[in-house]
Formats: C-alpha cells, sequence, structure tokens
C-alpha cells in the first residue's frame, strides 16, 4: 500500500497519547517524529536527562549496572531511562507498555535509535568493528506473546541490528512452561524462575570471541539478563552488553557504578 493512501485510513498518531501526527516527517530526527507527538518527545528526553544518583551521568549516558548484572561478568549495561512503576504514569512508562501490546514498527525503530549513540561509543572506544558483534534477545514468554501477537525484545533487537548494521541472532529460548511474571515475584524467585525458564538454542559455541549485545525491553532486580549473560558467556561470547529501554529506578540503590 502506497503510503499516501496508508496514511489517509490509517492517519498516524502518537504511540503514547494517540494524537494524529503530521503526514509529512521532518528530515531530522525522523524516528522521533514518526513516533510521537511533540509533547511526548518533549517528555521522553527530559526523562533521558534523569541523572543516576551514583555516578552523576544523564540516564541515557550511565553504565551503572545492577549487581546481579555485575556478578554475571557483564562488561557494560545500557538504558535510555528509569521505568518508574510508583509514581504516576509518566511518559517512559506508557510507551513501555505500548510496545508490550502492540506491534507499532515506528515506536521500536525510535526507541531503538535512542540506544544506537550509547552503544556505538562504546564499541568505538574499545575499538570494537560491527563485524565482531553479535544482538540477541531475552525471548517473552509464550503466553504473553501468544495473547499480544508481540515479542518486544526480539522487535527492539532487530531494529538495533539495522541501525548498527549488526547480525541479529535469536540465541536464547524459554520454556514454555515458564509463564510467570518476572514483575510479580520476590527478588530471590526471579532469580531461581530465571534459571529455570532460559536456556541456550544451541551448544554449540556460536558467540565464541563476539561481542553480544543482549536486549531487553525493561530491566528491573536484572535476573533475567544476569541468566541470559552467563548463558551467552558459555556459547563464547567474549563480551556481553546488556541493553534495554528502561531500568527500575527502584533498584538504582542496588547498581555498582561501572568502571568505565
Amino acid at each position: 500500500m502506497l503510503r499516501g493512501v496508508r496514511d489517509l485510513l490509517y492517519p498516524p498518531k502518537c504511540s503514547v497519547c494517540r494524537e494524529l501526527l503530521p503526514w509529512r516527517v521532518p528530515t531530522a530526527r525522523p524516528y522521533a517524529a514518526e513516533a510521537l507527538c511533540k509533547r511526548c518527545l518533549s517528555l521522553w528526553e527530559e526523562a533521558t536527562e534523569e541523572k543516576c544518583s551514583i555516578c552523576g551521568s544523564a540516564v541515557r549516558e550511565c553504565l551503572c549496572m545492577p549487581s546481579l548484572i555485575k556478578d554475571a561478568k557483564c562488561s557494560a549495561f545500557c538504558k535510555a531511562v528509569y521505568y518508574v512503576p510508583h509514581e504516576g504514569n509518566p511518559v517512559q512508562n506508557r510507551l513501555v507498555y505500548h510496545i508490550k501490546d502492540h506491534n507499532d514498527s515506528k515506536a521500536f525503530r525510535f526507541l531503538a535509535a535512542q540506544l544506537v549513540p550509547e552503544v556505538s561509543r562504546l564499541l568505538d572506544a574499545e575499538g570494537i568493528t560491527r563485524e565482531e558483534c553479535l544482538i540477541t534477545y531475552a525471548p517473552r514468554g509464550r503466553r504473553a506473546y501468544i495473547e499480544t501477537g508481540v515479542d518486544q525484545s526480539k522487535a527492539l533487537a532487530r531494529c538495533l541490528g539495522i541501525l548498527l548494521d549488526m547480525k541479529c541472532k535469536a540465541l536464547i529460548g524459554r520454556d514454555p512452561k515458564s509463564n510467570t511474571p518476572q514483575k510479580t515475584l520476590t527478588p530471590a524467585e526471579r532469580q531461581r524462575n530465571a534459571q529455570k525458564a532460559f536456556f541456550p538454542l544451541t551448544r554449540e559455541r556460536v558467540c565464541l570471541g563476539k561481542t553480544v549485545l543482549l536486549v531487553d525491553d525493561v530491566m528491573t532486580t536484572g535476573a533475567s539478563m544476569a541468566r541470559c549473560a552467563r548463558l551467552l558467556r558459555k556459547m563464547g561470547a567474549l563480551r556481553v552488553y546488556c541493553v534495554c529501554v528502561a531500568a527500575d529506578r527502584v533498584n538504582r540503590d542496588d547498581c555498582v557504578r561501572s568502571d568505565g
């Protein structure tokens, strides 16, 4: 379907507030203009500038990571905003909820683009080429996928792969019987659940010598990403960068300052 005809039938709307968007996308920052209205974009950008209480950097540049992630020997932890579930319904929460239930390609492209600058900076600082990297993701539970038709982490990983010109590959599986949402569990229960839920899709060392970007939408305690990171290490990953849209600010006090 031609874009003009499609826009007449399905007018573009803000992924957060559903306000109608201009048909003509500005040439500057097209991913933002396609996904969010001016007000929601302004609120989003304000959220990315929130300061980390540990390192003092804006959250979009902060590399501090939860202890579980650090213990899993992850090399870096990148995020764009803080997820704040107990403080009303800010724009970042609403956008995260949206991609969990909607296969909104504009929103996924926008969010992936938000992660590109810091990931690129880290890779360039280490002299890591794109050919030395792989992108993978922590897969969604089967029940949630059937209910929504969306695996938001997979969609984010694919978009990030396109923007960074990297291969995106499924490396980790999830037990179809593991349907308990992590958010309903205590931190200790989350670790036990993640241990049972995730497994390697192959016994081959497919990540040997590679820097692997492990993508998820939201990191709360870090139990799922820590488990997946350990699996990637067993598959030969030289480095694992954990990359997510939002990190739960409630668990920020459990973070340790990045060495970088």
